[in-house]
Protein backbone atom coordinates (compact mmCIF):
# COMPACT_ATOMS: atom_id res chain seq x y z
CA UNK A 1 0.00 0.00 0.00
CA UNK A 2 2.74 2.33 0.83
CA UNK A 3 4.38 1.80 -2.10
CA UNK A 4 0.91 2.31 -4.01
CA UNK A 5 0.65 6.12 -2.50
CA UNK A 6 4.45 6.62 -3.71
CA UNK A 7 3.38 5.77 -7.18
CA UNK A 8 0.79 7.85 -7.13
CA UNK A 9 1.99 10.95 -5.84
CA UNK A 10 4.65 10.63 -8.06
CA UNK A 11 1.95 11.16 -11.26
CA UNK A 12 0.37 13.49 -9.00
CA UNK A 13 3.43 15.89 -8.12
CA UNK A 14 4.84 15.41 -11.67
CA UNK A 15 1.62 16.83 -12.99
CA UNK A 16 1.85 19.34 -10.65
CA UNK A 17 5.69 20.23 -11.41
CA UNK A 18 5.13 20.43 -15.14
CA UNK A 19 1.97 22.54 -14.86
CA UNK A 20 3.94 24.68 -13.14
CA UNK A 21 6.66 25.80 -15.92
CA UNK A 22 6.62 28.55 -18.02
CA UNK A 23 5.68 27.65 -21.20
CA UNK A 24 8.37 28.38 -24.05
CA UNK A 25 7.34 30.50 -26.84
CA UNK A 26 9.22 28.12 -29.07
CA UNK A 27 11.06 24.92 -28.89
CA UNK A 28 14.84 24.05 -28.55
CA UNK A 29 16.01 22.58 -32.07
CA UNK A 30 17.55 19.53 -30.02
CA UNK A 31 16.77 16.17 -31.20
CA UNK A 32 18.01 12.56 -30.64
CA UNK A 33 18.57 9.83 -33.30
CA UNK A 34 18.78 5.94 -32.63
CA UNK A 35 19.67 2.93 -35.18
CA UNK A 36 15.94 1.25 -36.06
CA UNK A 37 13.50 3.92 -34.25
CA UNK A 38 14.49 7.14 -35.67
CA UNK A 39 14.34 10.36 -34.14
CA UNK A 40 12.78 12.16 -31.43
CA UNK A 41 12.17 16.13 -31.01
CA UNK A 42 11.62 18.13 -28.49
CA UNK A 43 8.26 19.39 -30.68
CA UNK A 44 7.16 16.03 -31.14
CA UNK A 45 4.00 14.54 -29.92
CA UNK A 46 4.96 14.70 -26.04
CA UNK A 47 6.25 18.35 -26.02
CA UNK A 48 4.24 19.69 -23.37
CA UNK A 49 6.44 16.93 -20.81
CA UNK A 50 9.26 19.54 -22.36
CA UNK A 51 11.92 16.44 -22.01
CA UNK A 52 13.25 14.13 -24.43
CA UNK A 53 13.34 10.36 -23.95
CA UNK A 54 15.82 8.12 -22.63
CA UNK A 55 17.93 6.58 -25.03
CA UNK A 56 16.90 3.15 -25.85
CA UNK A 57 20.06 1.70 -23.86
CA UNK A 58 19.61 3.54 -20.89
CA UNK A 59 15.51 2.08 -21.02
CA UNK A 60 17.03 -1.52 -21.55
CA UNK A 61 14.23 -2.82 -23.24
CA UNK A 62 13.96 -6.58 -23.51
CA UNK A 63 11.19 -8.89 -24.89
CA UNK A 64 10.27 -12.52 -22.88
CA UNK A 65 8.51 -14.88 -25.15
CA UNK A 66 6.16 -18.02 -24.10
CA UNK A 67 4.51 -20.93 -25.68
CA UNK A 68 1.70 -22.95 -24.58
CA UNK A 69 4.15 -25.78 -24.37
CA UNK A 70 6.59 -23.85 -22.17
CA UNK A 71 4.19 -21.20 -20.67
CA UNK A 72 6.78 -20.25 -17.83
CA UNK A 73 9.73 -20.44 -19.69
CA UNK A 74 11.07 -17.60 -20.73
CA UNK A 75 12.61 -17.05 -24.13
CA UNK A 76 14.36 -13.88 -24.80
CA UNK A 77 13.93 -12.37 -28.47
CA UNK A 78 16.01 -10.02 -29.56
CA UNK A 79 14.97 -8.10 -33.02
CA UNK A 80 18.55 -8.12 -34.17
CA UNK A 81 19.11 -12.08 -33.82
CA UNK A 82 16.42 -13.67 -36.09
CA UNK A 83 17.63 -17.19 -34.40
CA UNK A 84 15.64 -16.29 -31.29
CA UNK A 85 12.60 -15.89 -33.23
CA UNK A 86 12.20 -19.75 -33.23
CA UNK A 87 10.34 -19.58 -30.08
CA UNK A 88 7.41 -17.55 -32.06
CA UNK A 89 4.59 -19.89 -34.06
CA UNK A 90 4.19 -18.06 -37.02
CA UNK A 91 0.87 -19.27 -37.70
CA UNK A 92 -0.95 -18.19 -34.65
CA UNK A 93 -1.73 -14.78 -32.81
CA UNK A 94 1.12 -13.28 -31.37
CA UNK A 95 0.19 -11.09 -28.19
CA UNK A 96 2.77 -8.84 -26.82
CA UNK A 97 2.06 -7.30 -23.50
CA UNK A 98 2.93 -4.16 -22.04
CA UNK A 99 3.28 -3.06 -18.26
CA UNK A 100 2.95 0.37 -16.70
CA UNK A 101 4.37 2.68 -14.66
CA UNK A 102 6.77 1.41 -11.66
CA UNK A 103 6.72 -2.01 -12.80
CA UNK A 104 8.35 -4.83 -14.60
CA UNK A 105 7.33 -7.65 -16.81
CA UNK A 106 7.09 -9.74 -13.70
CA UNK A 107 3.98 -8.11 -12.40
CA UNK A 108 1.70 -10.89 -11.29
CA UNK A 109 -1.36 -9.73 -12.96
CA UNK A 110 0.15 -9.46 -15.97
CA UNK A 111 1.66 -12.81 -16.00
CA UNK A 112 -1.55 -14.50 -15.28
CA UNK A 113 -3.11 -12.63 -18.13
CA UNK A 114 -0.18 -14.57 -20.28
CA UNK A 115 -0.75 -17.59 -18.95
CA UNK A 116 -4.04 -17.36 -19.43
CA UNK A 117 -3.95 -16.35 -22.86
CA UNK A 118 -2.19 -19.57 -24.00
CA UNK A 119 -4.82 -21.72 -21.72
CA UNK A 120 -7.89 -20.36 -22.35
CA UNK A 121 -8.17 -19.03 -26.20
CA UNK A 122 -8.57 -22.80 -27.67
CA UNK A 123 -5.47 -22.89 -28.95
CA UNK A 124 -5.29 -19.08 -31.64
CA UNK A 125 -2.52 -17.72 -29.06
CA UNK A 126 0.49 -19.25 -30.11
CA UNK A 127 3.04 -17.06 -28.46
CA UNK A 128 2.89 -14.40 -25.84
CA UNK A 129 5.69 -11.92 -25.92
CA UNK A 130 6.04 -9.57 -22.20
CA UNK A 131 7.75 -6.58 -22.73
CA UNK A 132 10.10 -5.27 -20.29
CA UNK A 133 11.11 -1.71 -20.04
CA UNK A 134 11.29 -1.30 -16.34
CA UNK A 135 14.57 1.15 -16.09
CA UNK A 136 12.20 3.74 -18.45
CA UNK A 137 9.06 3.30 -16.29
CA UNK A 138 10.93 3.35 -12.89
CA UNK A 139 9.49 5.61 -9.99
CA UNK A 140 9.60 8.11 -9.47
CA UNK A 141 9.63 9.86 -12.50
CA UNK A 142 6.53 9.57 -14.24
CA UNK A 143 7.15 12.38 -16.47
CA UNK A 144 9.96 10.66 -17.86
CA UNK A 145 8.31 7.28 -17.99
CA UNK A 146 5.51 8.96 -20.23
CA UNK A 147 8.20 10.55 -22.90
CA UNK A 148 10.18 7.09 -23.03
CA UNK A 149 6.45 5.24 -24.30
CA UNK A 150 7.44 6.87 -27.42
CA UNK A 151 10.88 4.71 -27.23
CA UNK A 152 9.70 1.61 -26.26
CA UNK A 153 6.48 1.80 -28.80
CA UNK A 154 9.06 2.29 -31.08
CA UNK A 155 10.61 -0.75 -30.29
CA UNK A 156 7.86 -3.20 -30.14
CA UNK A 157 6.93 -2.29 -33.56
CA UNK A 158 10.42 -2.45 -35.08
CA UNK A 159 10.50 -6.57 -33.34
CA UNK A 160 7.47 -7.08 -35.54
CA UNK A 161 8.56 -5.84 -38.50
CA UNK A 162 11.96 -7.85 -38.14
CA UNK A 163 9.45 -10.68 -37.23
CA UNK A 164 7.58 -9.70 -40.51
CA UNK A 165 11.12 -10.15 -42.60
CA UNK A 166 12.64 -12.90 -41.22
CA UNK A 167 10.00 -15.74 -39.47
CA UNK A 168 7.14 -14.69 -41.49
CA UNK A 169 5.02 -13.10 -38.83
CA UNK A 170 2.02 -11.24 -40.19
CA UNK A 171 1.25 -8.17 -38.47
CA UNK A 172 -2.38 -8.77 -38.83
CA UNK A 173 -2.27 -11.69 -36.24
CA UNK A 174 -0.18 -9.19 -34.07
CA UNK A 175 -2.15 -8.14 -31.03
CA UNK A 176 -1.07 -5.52 -28.73
CA UNK A 177 -2.42 -5.06 -24.64
CA UNK A 178 -1.20 -2.18 -22.47
CA UNK A 179 -1.77 -1.69 -18.89
CA UNK A 180 -1.63 1.77 -17.86
CA UNK A 181 1.83 3.43 -19.72
CA UNK A 182 1.83 0.23 -21.87
CA UNK A 183 -0.93 1.14 -23.47
CA UNK A 184 0.64 4.12 -24.83
CA UNK A 185 3.48 2.27 -25.45
CA UNK A 186 1.29 0.38 -27.46
CA UNK A 187 -0.82 3.31 -29.35
CA UNK A 188 2.96 4.65 -30.23
CA UNK A 189 3.77 1.22 -32.09
CA UNK A 190 0.42 1.48 -34.19
CA UNK A 191 1.61 4.99 -35.15
CA UNK A 192 5.38 4.11 -35.65
CA UNK A 193 4.34 0.82 -37.48
CA UNK A 194 2.47 2.56 -40.02
CA UNK A 195 4.47 5.76 -40.83
CA UNK A 196 7.83 3.50 -40.63
CA UNK A 197 6.53 0.33 -42.41
CA UNK A 198 3.19 0.96 -43.77
CA UNK A 199 1.40 -1.85 -42.13
CA UNK A 200 -1.37 -2.12 -38.96
CA UNK A 201 -1.10 -4.40 -36.08
CA UNK A 202 -4.35 -6.57 -35.65
CA UNK A 203 -5.52 -5.27 -32.40
CA UNK A 204 -4.74 -3.38 -29.34
CA UNK A 205 -6.68 -3.35 -26.18
CA UNK A 206 -6.14 -0.57 -23.77
CA UNK A 207 -6.35 -1.75 -20.09
CA UNK A 208 -7.24 1.90 -18.26
CA UNK A 209 -4.76 3.74 -20.33
CA UNK A 210 -2.72 6.50 -18.48
CA UNK A 211 -4.24 9.55 -18.68
CA UNK A 212 -2.01 12.02 -16.94
CA UNK A 213 0.31 13.63 -19.92
CA UNK A 214 -2.05 11.76 -22.53
CA UNK A 215 -5.69 12.93 -22.52
CA UNK A 216 -6.47 15.75 -23.94
CA UNK A 217 -2.75 15.99 -26.00
CA UNK A 218 -3.91 14.54 -29.89
CA UNK A 219 -1.09 12.73 -31.51
CA UNK A 220 0.00 11.33 -27.93
CA UNK A 221 -2.08 9.00 -27.11
CA UNK A 222 -3.32 5.33 -27.92
CA UNK A 223 -6.43 5.84 -31.05
CA UNK A 224 -9.13 3.90 -32.89
CA UNK A 225 -6.59 4.90 -35.85
CA UNK A 226 -3.61 2.88 -34.78
CA UNK A 227 -4.53 -0.68 -35.29
CA UNK A 228 -7.30 -2.15 -37.52
CA UNK A 229 -9.31 -2.98 -34.10
CA UNK A 230 -8.74 -1.04 -30.66
CA UNK A 231 -10.61 -1.72 -27.43
CA UNK A 232 -10.71 -0.31 -24.29
CA UNK A 233 -11.57 -1.03 -20.68
CA UNK A 234 -12.00 1.74 -18.27
CA UNK A 235 -11.55 1.64 -14.60
CA UNK A 236 -10.49 4.39 -13.06
CA UNK A 237 -11.73 7.36 -15.06
CA UNK A 238 -11.32 10.43 -13.65
CA UNK A 239 -8.60 13.57 -12.88
CA UNK A 240 -8.08 13.09 -8.77
CA UNK A 241 -4.92 11.16 -9.01
CA UNK A 242 -4.44 11.08 -5.46
CA UNK A 243 -7.35 8.74 -5.23
CA UNK A 244 -6.30 6.58 -8.12
CA UNK A 245 -7.91 8.35 -10.64
CA UNK A 246 -5.40 7.90 -13.66
CA UNK A 247 -7.69 6.52 -16.15
CA UNK A 248 -9.22 8.04 -19.42
CA UNK A 249 -11.80 9.61 -18.71
CA UNK A 250 -12.97 9.86 -22.48
CA UNK A 251 -13.55 6.81 -25.52
CA UNK A 252 -10.86 6.25 -27.83
CA UNK A 253 -11.48 3.25 -29.42
CA UNK A 254 -13.53 1.39 -31.75
CA UNK A 255 -15.34 -0.14 -28.94
CA UNK A 256 -14.65 1.64 -25.23
CA UNK A 257 -16.13 -0.54 -21.84
CA UNK A 258 -17.00 1.14 -19.04
CA UNK A 259 -17.84 -1.52 -16.00
CA UNK A 260 -19.52 0.12 -13.42
CA UNK A 261 -19.46 3.61 -14.84
CA UNK A 262 -15.22 3.02 -15.44
CA UNK A 263 -14.67 5.11 -12.55
CA UNK A 264 -14.92 3.19 -8.99
CA UNK A 265 -14.81 -0.53 -8.96
CA UNK A 266 -16.55 -2.26 -6.51
CA UNK A 267 -13.99 -4.16 -4.69
CA UNK A 268 -12.04 -1.22 -4.00
CA UNK A 269 -12.85 0.56 -0.56
CA UNK A 270 -9.90 1.02 1.12
CA UNK A 271 -8.08 4.96 0.52
CA UNK A 272 -4.95 2.15 1.39
CA UNK A 273 -4.87 0.65 -1.97
CA UNK A 274 -5.25 3.93 -4.20
CA UNK A 275 -4.26 1.22 -7.36
CA UNK A 276 -7.14 -0.57 -7.09
CA UNK A 277 -9.60 0.39 -9.16
CA UNK A 278 -6.66 0.95 -11.96
CA UNK A 279 -5.59 -2.50 -11.75
CA UNK A 280 -9.20 -3.95 -12.13
CA UNK A 281 -8.95 -3.39 -15.39
CA UNK A 282 -6.27 -6.18 -15.90
CA UNK A 283 -8.50 -8.45 -13.41
CA UNK A 284 -11.42 -8.28 -15.68
CA UNK A 285 -9.67 -8.95 -18.61
CA UNK A 286 -8.23 -11.90 -17.24
CA UNK A 287 -11.42 -12.92 -15.86
CA UNK A 288 -12.68 -13.10 -19.20
CA UNK A 289 -10.26 -15.52 -20.09
CA UNK A 290 -10.28 -17.34 -17.42
CA UNK A 291 -13.52 -17.65 -16.30
CA UNK A 292 -15.09 -18.16 -20.01
CA UNK A 293 -16.68 -21.32 -19.26
CA UNK A 294 -19.30 -19.81 -16.77
CA UNK A 295 -18.83 -16.11 -17.69
CA UNK A 296 -20.16 -13.05 -20.53
CA UNK A 297 -18.51 -9.91 -19.75
CA UNK A 298 -21.93 -8.20 -21.99
CA UNK A 299 -21.50 -4.98 -23.04
CA UNK A 300 -24.52 -3.07 -23.15
CA UNK A 301 -25.36 0.15 -25.66
CA UNK A 302 -26.83 2.80 -23.77
CA UNK A 303 -26.66 6.62 -23.31
CA UNK A 304 -24.33 6.60 -20.55
CA UNK A 305 -24.28 4.99 -17.20
CA UNK A 306 -27.47 7.03 -15.87
CA UNK A 307 -29.40 5.40 -18.38
CA UNK A 308 -27.89 2.27 -18.22
CA UNK A 309 -28.52 2.25 -13.99
CA UNK A 310 -32.50 2.67 -15.08
CA UNK A 311 -31.89 -0.76 -16.54
CA UNK A 312 -33.94 0.71 -20.05
CA UNK A 313 -30.90 -0.79 -21.85
CA UNK A 314 -31.55 -4.15 -22.90
CA UNK A 315 -29.21 -4.59 -26.03
CA UNK A 316 -26.31 -6.17 -25.52
CA UNK A 317 -24.01 -6.81 -28.87
CA UNK A 318 -20.57 -7.51 -27.56
CA UNK A 319 -18.01 -9.32 -24.86
CA UNK A 320 -15.73 -7.45 -22.89
CA UNK A 321 -12.08 -8.83 -22.51
CA UNK A 322 -10.03 -11.13 -25.01
CA UNK A 323 -13.25 -12.01 -27.12
CA UNK A 324 -14.59 -7.99 -27.93
CA UNK A 325 -13.35 -8.98 -31.17
CA UNK A 326 -15.00 -12.29 -32.02
CA UNK A 327 -18.78 -12.28 -30.83
CA UNK A 328 -19.54 -9.34 -33.10
CA UNK A 329 -17.00 -8.00 -35.52
CA UNK A 330 -18.63 -5.17 -36.51
CA UNK A 331 -19.73 -3.27 -32.98
CA UNK A 332 -18.74 -0.02 -32.50
CA UNK A 333 -19.14 2.71 -29.65
CA UNK A 334 -19.19 2.88 -25.75
CA UNK A 335 -20.60 -0.59 -23.80
CA UNK A 336 -21.33 -0.35 -20.26
CA UNK A 337 -21.79 -3.15 -17.83
CA UNK A 338 -21.71 -3.99 -14.29
CA UNK A 339 -19.71 -6.26 -12.33
CA UNK A 340 -19.49 -8.26 -9.00
CA UNK A 341 -16.79 -7.70 -6.25
CA UNK A 342 -15.23 -10.70 -6.15
CA UNK A 343 -13.61 -13.33 -8.61
CA UNK A 344 -15.21 -14.25 -11.37
CA UNK A 345 -17.04 -10.99 -11.14
CA UNK A 346 -19.38 -11.63 -13.92
CA UNK A 347 -23.13 -11.15 -13.18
Amino acid sequence: AANEFELFKAISDSVARVSSLPKPKFFADTKHCYPDIGCFTLDGPMKHTEMLPFTPEKIGTAFYAYTPSTPTAEHIVDPHKPATFSAIDAHKRLVIITHGFGNSHHNEMLESVRTNLLKHTNGEVGTVILVDWKKGAAAPDYVAASTNTQVVGRQVAFLVNELKKHHGVSPQHVYLIGFSLGAQVSGFAGKYSQSAYGWKFGRITGLDAAAPFFEGHAGAHLTSTDADFVDAIHTSAGSNILVGEVGFIHAYGHLDFFPNSGHHQPMCHSILHPACSHQSSVLFYDATLSARATCHFNGFTCADWATFLKHTCTKHDVEMGYFADKINVTARGTRYLTTTAKYPYCH
